[in-house]
């Protein structure tokens, strides 16, 4: 997975291709906000990953 950075973005790109304000992803990068479900949902489609994988979250299965 590489970062906006790697994919040379800036963070005014990523807002634009989210409909969202430069504060909001700045507001992300630096742990002020913590984005939704449906945020990290477009992200990753946006991104081609995994949004599960974003936080280092694990899939769970029931036994």
């Amino acid at each position: 997975m590489k970062s906006r950075v790697e994919l040379g973005l800036s963070i005014s790109e990523v807002a634009n291709l989210c409909n969202v304000t430069y504060s909001v992803i700045s507001g992300y990068e630096s742990n002020r906000y913590y984005p939704t479900k449906e945020m990290l949902h477009l992200l990753s489609s946006k991104f081609n990953m995994d949004y599960m994988c974003m936080y280092g979250w694990l899939y769970k299965t029931s036994i």
